[in-house]
């Protein structure tokens, strides 16, 4: 009886929507990944080494249990408000019987968040991931401009170049015209002189006959 009270006193149902709620931001940054340390701008901030660094996420049961808005940055924050409600509980209460199960997925979430981490920060080992993060959004839309304007540009190189494709299809087809018009004049002229070439004799073939008669101021 003991047991079903405390289960159900106004400390044990603090605690427990407490956690509840503590939960409920572990699991989404499991799926969306955990905030990056950032100045009110949005910007990220690095650490002495230049790398980015992780806003605070609690990886075991005393750092849940000790898990208030002092230990994230105010962006966090903002996107978060939750966070501003969140209060400490003791940690004898996830050892309670009746929290067993909830006991042991906490410790698989904590799990999950260990491998978001890890994976977050892998992606970020590059200066240009970091540049990227800085930017929150600016750098992204930089690159979008670029690759438009790029798109751009090679559209129109496309048209000029298809314009100049069809002026030189245009051009070859008058010049094919051309060409053809010439050699049929040529054919009519090489036919014309073919056809009249067995009319002409040589000089030194021609029969008397072929000789023209004296006029009679040409007699002797």
């Amino acid at each position: 009886m003991t047991e079903r009270r405390d289960t159900k006193s106004p400390l044990a149902l603090q605690a427990r929507e407490t956690i509840e709620a503590k939960l409920v931001i572990l699991r989404l940054w499991i799926d969306a990944g955990i905030p990056w340390v950032r100045n009110d701008e949005g910007r990220c901030i690095c650490d002495e080494n230049d790398e980015l660094q992780l806003d605070y996420f609690p990886k075991d049961m005393q750092g849940l249990s000790q898990w208030m808005h002092e230990s994230q940055c105010r962006y966090t924050l903002q996107k978060h408000p939750t966070i501003l409600n969140f209060r400490s509980f003791s940690r004898g209460t996830l050892d309670a019987p009746h929290n067993s199960t909830l006991k042991e997925e906490i410790r698989s979430l904590f799990a999950a968040i260990e491998r978001t981490a890890s994976g977050q920060l892998d992606k970020t080992r590059s200066r240009q991931a970091i540049a990227d993060a800085r930017s929150d959004g600016e750098q992204k839309q930089n690159f979008i401009n670029v690759l438009e304007r790029e798109i751009l540009k090679y559209r129109e190189e496309a048209r000029i170049a298809n314009e100049d494709r069809k002026a030189a299809q245009a051009l070859q087809a008058r010049q094919k015209e051309d060409y053809e018009d010439k050699i049929q004049k040529l054919n009519n002229l090489l036919r014309e002189v073919r056809n009249r070439r067995p009319n002409v004799v040589p000089l030194d073939k021609r029969t008397s006959s072929d000789t023209p008669s004296l006029g009679d101021g040409e007699k002797k």
